[in-house]
């Protein structure tokens, strides 16, 4: 019998949130609306409902149990989002780079957004330099200044490598056509003087 009336319950309930969730005028959806109108503006203006609130929230942030809940929970989702975040066939994985490719097609196609992308970046790295930048660069300078050479010269050579190599013989091929130019003005210039 108790089964019989849970079952009857969950779908009345099933029936009625259909019914709200498919009716934007429902009466019920309307007053839920309206309940939490209210109560977002007594939480801003309401002496009685701020202190509601804040003892309400201290009482959740002082229960112990409630912490290690959330210690567990936290833990959990980190180790469920590392995994999926691992595994490139996972469902997480395959909407992120969903997402990623279509927000990249529609700034391939859409100007408008990526001149909006485009200013508004422009805008955070200029807040972000004009708040930040004279303690950043002190944070630049005082960690090169604590490199040794030598260590910072065979860490560079190793992170660059092959190139540093392209760079080194393209300064050199460039400096010596550079001075056989030079030197070859300058005796041009000693044959036509003289």
């Amino acid at each position: 019998m108790d089964e019989l009336l849970a079952q009857k319950i969950h779908r009345e309930l099933g029936g009625v949130l259909s019914a709200v969730a498919g009716d934007r005028d429902h009466p019920l959806r309307r007053a839920v609306t309206d309940w939490l109108a209210g109560f977002t503006r007594d939480m801003q203006s309401d002496p009685a409902t701020i202190a509601k609130v804040e003892q309400f929230k201290h009482s959740l942030l002082g229960d112990r149990q409630l912490r290690e809940l959330a210690v567990t929970g936290w833990g959990s989702l980190k180790a469920g989002l590392d995994a999926s975040l691992a595994d490139p066939d996972s469902p997480l994985c395959r909407a992120l780079n969903g997402a990623v490719q279509d927000f990249g097609r529609r700034l391939l196609r859409d100007r408008a957004l990526r001149q909006s992308l485009e200013a508004r970046l422009v805008t955070v790295v200029q807040r972000f330099t004009a708040e930040h930048g004279k303690s950043l660069a002190a944070l630049v300078s005082d960690t090169v200044r604590g490199w040794d050479p030598a260590e910072a010269s065979a860490k560079l050579e190793l992170q660059v490598g092959r190139d540093l190599q392209f760079i080194r013989i393209n300064g050199t091929v460039i400096g010596a056509l550079a001075g056989v130019a030079i030197y070859t003005g300058g005796q041009l210039i000693l044959l036509l003087a003289g």
